[in-house]
């Protein structure tokens, strides 16, 4: 449990200062957070500090938020710890209470350590000694202790760490085994696959393994596909499955544990199977007639259901629980040609679920799935709007133009979802679809945002049908959704002269907190030739960006535009 709930933290980069582009800094003043986190009443005070913590530092009231750590009520000194990891308050660093009596305390404290990120190495033994002092009894510290260990890199530490895999508690082994994937990297794979021999250390060994790269996990991927994709637990096998996807060579090596496995009892463990092969791609095609095999499997996996009832869970994904949608999927993504009847069959199925998946797989298999047509366009009149949705998809990747018009009637239905895949499919279609470049525009102001963003992303798609579009395109830079905000930097990217007219506006978005948005700018000014050169400077900043995706979009960026300037 422990290690489930404390590995996001461990497995993304340290809390950020707070941004009033980012979040709730326009909703309140200093003077509102002040009097709020005077109040008297515990309860509230706690809240308060949840929701105005993260902006004590930019707003300046940080103290305020440090004097609550001498606070009279354990949990008010809990949640002040918290806002200050959560705030990057590393000047009141020194001021944590690691050695409080209250293990509640501690472990915040240790928390809010561990969020400092690299920043916070200089507490790397304090950690280590709050690890060594900790009874077993608060194995709670220990835990989050170890775990600060790896977030702050400590691996001047990685000896203690090591030791500690041979501790007696399977969820401080666990989290030694997260804390190693960042402090000994891919030198410590070995160690860390070691741990998914045990029913208690096996998510914990697989997650770990997750956050290294994929060359230190090809001596382990017998190992995973044995004892990860046939575990109980739904995580684990995910965990897994993440993993060797990226592997699909060394994967395939285990093709006969696979295609046992797809015969197993459990039916989420065949499902899983049948991905592990279909993630493969078409270099895993040999194997489609084993997986078509289990498009007669009607069977479901129940066990999340009583975890979901209490809330301890979500519904797993449709391919995790039922064999036969895992099958759809994976036939799908081999692009398997001689399966491909009997995936179109399924689109007929009683079970939206597999109507869902069956019309998804012949999408993906493009083109060569036009003499199934019909198939596809029936479910645009689905009673269910996931498969009209996936039908839109699919009508747009197999190319069928001639269903244009009947598409555009699918950009008025009354589920956003459906909209959204409408209009990206019209923008899949070309030249056929620009006799309905007004009705994309109309839904530039539709009330979803995912909306919004298909609509432009569409237009952009459109070539010369779009472009002039480019202004109404462009207003949609300051949309409240970073999404539809990234997707309009791309689409003006894609307009030519159109849209390199407002390379200065897009430049701005240079500098937006979130990641996709920085990437899809430096990409967008990088194809507007001189227009972009003029922010090159900027662009080239970006390739040493802590996100490895928008270094590589500006490194991308910085390419084209020297082509253009020799």
């Amino acid at each position: 449990f422990w290690l489930k709930l404390f590995r996001s933290l461990l497995l993304v980069p340290a809390a950020q200062p707070f941004s009033k582009m980012q979040t709730i800094g326009d909703e309140f003043s200093r003077e509102d957070a002040v009097k709020a986190l005077s109040t008297s009443n515990e309860a509230a005070l706690i809240a308060n500090l949840s929701y105005y913590g993260a902006a004590a530092l930019e707003l300046g009231y940080g103290d305020t938020v440090a004097k609550l750590l001498s606070h009279e009520s354990t949990d008010v000194v809990a949640a002040a710890c918290d806002a200050i990891g959560n705030m990057g308050g590393i000047k009141y660093g020194d001021y944590l209470p690691l050695t409080h009596t209250s293990t509640k305390v501690r472990a915040a404290a240790a928390s809010a350590i561990g969020a400092f990120g690299e920043e916070g190495l200089k507490y790397g033994d304090k950690l280590a000694k709050l690890i060594s002092e900790t009874s077993a009894a608060d194995e709670q510290v220990k835990v989050v202790a170890i775990q600060a260990l790896g977030m702050i890199g400590a691996k001047d530490q990685l000896s203690t760490v090591t030791g500690l895999m041979a501790d007696k508690s399977p969820d401080v082994q666990g989290a030694a085994c997260l804390a190693l994937s960042c402090l000994g990297g891919s030198s410590m794979a070995s160690d860390i696959a070691a741990k998914l021999g045990s029913d208690s250390t096996r998510f914990a060994a697989v997650s770990a393994l997750a956050a290294l790269d994929e060359d230190a996990c090809k001596p382990v991927v017998g190992d995973l596909v044995a004892k990860c994709l046939s575990d109980k637990d739904s995580q684990t096998r995910a965990e897994a499955l993440s993993i060797l996807a990226k592997l699909p060579d060394e994967t395939l090596s285990s093709a006969g544990k696979l295609k046992e496995l797809m015969k197993d009892s459990n039916p989420a463990v065949r499902a899983t199977a049948a991905l592990c092969l279909g993630n493969c791609g078409e270099k895993a095609s040999a194997h489609a007639s084993d997986v078509a095999a289990l498009l007669k499997d009607g069977d479901e996996d129940l066990s999340w259901m009583p975890l979901q009832v209490g809330g301890g869970s979500t519904r797993e994904p449709m391919a995790m629980r039922k064999p036969k949608c895992a099958a759809l999927v994976a036939l799908g993504a081999m692009k398997a040609e001689a399966q491909m009847s009997e995936v179109g069959d399924n689109c007929a199925d009683g079970d939206w679920e597999v109507r869902f998946c069956a019309v998804e797989a012949l999408g993906i298999m493009g083109a060569a799935a036009k003499d199934l047509a019909d198939k596809v366009t029936s479910l645009l009149d689905d009673d269910t709007y996931p498969v009209r949705a996936k039908a839109c998809f699919a009508v747009g990747s197999m190319g069928l133009e001639d269903q244009v018009d009947r598409l555009s009637e699918m950009l008025q239905d009354t589920t956003q979802s459906v909209r959204s895949e409408a209009c990206a499919a019209m923008g899949m279609l070309g030249e056929a679809a620009n006799q309905y470049t007004g009705e994309l525009a109309k839904l530039l102001s539709d009330p979803s945002s995912p909306v919004r963003a298909a609509a432009a992303g569409a237009l952009g798609n459109l070539g010369d049908g779009g472009k002039p579009y480019a202004s109404i395109v462009a207003s949609l830079l300051y949309d409240t959704d970073p999404l539809v905000v990234a997707t309009v930097c791309t689409a003006l990217g894609k307009m030519g002269a159109y849209g390199a007219a407002f390379a200065e506006d897009v430049a701005v978005f240079l500098e937006y907190p979130m990641g996709p948005v920085r990437a899809a700018a430096a990409l967008a000014l990088g194809a507007m030739g001189s227009e972009g050169a003029v922010y090159s400077g900027q662009i080239r900043s970006l390739t040493g960006d802590s996100d490895a995706s928008v270094s590589r979009a500006a490194s991308q960026a910085c390419s084209q535009l020297r082509a253009i300037a020799n």
